[in-house]
């Protein structure tokens, strides 16, 4: 049987704070990364990211902590590159963008785990609500790193719905929503009416992509979208 194993999503920003900056998690994500590297049970690390040439700081990591673990570039072009492997670890909790970088594939075809650094800024409490709204599966994770977190990001998710409809349009996003929602219901409840003024001023997701979303996962007519 394979050991565990899991990608990790890289970039510099999030683990190297001698050429990006000291904060606290980019100090916690150069600690995590260095503990994987010298002790995960694993017969390869699998390093996902944007150009190939990001992976390099980690290859040359790699190959002094310990040079007899292969490593293997992945793209996030391409992200089901990982396999065998099926997890992601993504540094920080806000792996929304990367729910939907995964839809195509279908929930199935990876697991996402982030991990808390803070939980008051206003970039991740934005995060909370884009997970809300993103096609995320009961098997995604977000570590918390203590129960004080963990009080802290059960609050906000159960807080976010109050304004979940916000004071912009997005259509996109509201689809993906729906298709969330919808998709483990029965053929004939998959109904979704969209009442909109037709113009799309926010979100992360383009309406036409939604639109294809929805076509591929729960058989609805894009073009009727």
């Amino acid at each position: 049987m394979r050991p565990q194993n899991a990608a990790i999503w890289y970039a510099q920003d999030g683990f190297d704070p001698a050429a990006k900056g000291i904060n606290g998690r980019r100090v916690a994500g150069e600690s995590f990364l260095k503990g994987f590297l010298r002790h995960a049970d694993v017969d390869e690390f699998v390093i996902l990211s944007k150009m190939p040439e990001d992976v390099e700081p980690v290859r040359a990591l790699a190959e002094t902590l310990r040079p007899a673990v292969p490593l293997r570039a992945a793209s996030l072009m391409r992200p089901t590159s990982i396999g065998p492997v099926n997890q992601v670890f993504y540094p920080s909790p806000n792996f929304g963008a990367e729910a939907w970088r995964r839809a195509p594939y279908g929930t199935g075809a990876y697991a996402l785990s982030g991990i808390t650094h803070t939980t008051s800024t206003q970039a991740v409490m934005e995060g909370w609500l884009n997970l809300r709204v993103a096609p995320v599966a009961e098997w995604d994770a977000v570590i918390c790193t203590s129960n004080a977190v963990q009080a802290s990001v059960r609050y906000q998710l159960e807080t976010s719905a109050v304004g979940l409809a916000g004071r912009e349009t997005a259509i996109g996003d509201a689809i993906g929503l729906a298709v969330k929602r919808l998709r483990e219901r029965s053929a004939e409840e998959r109904v979704l009416i969209l009442l909109t003024d037709g113009v799309n001023t926010a979100g992360e997701l383009p309406p036409l992509k939604a639109a294809e979303l929805a076509e591929g996962q729960l058989g609805a007519d894009s073009e009727a979208l």
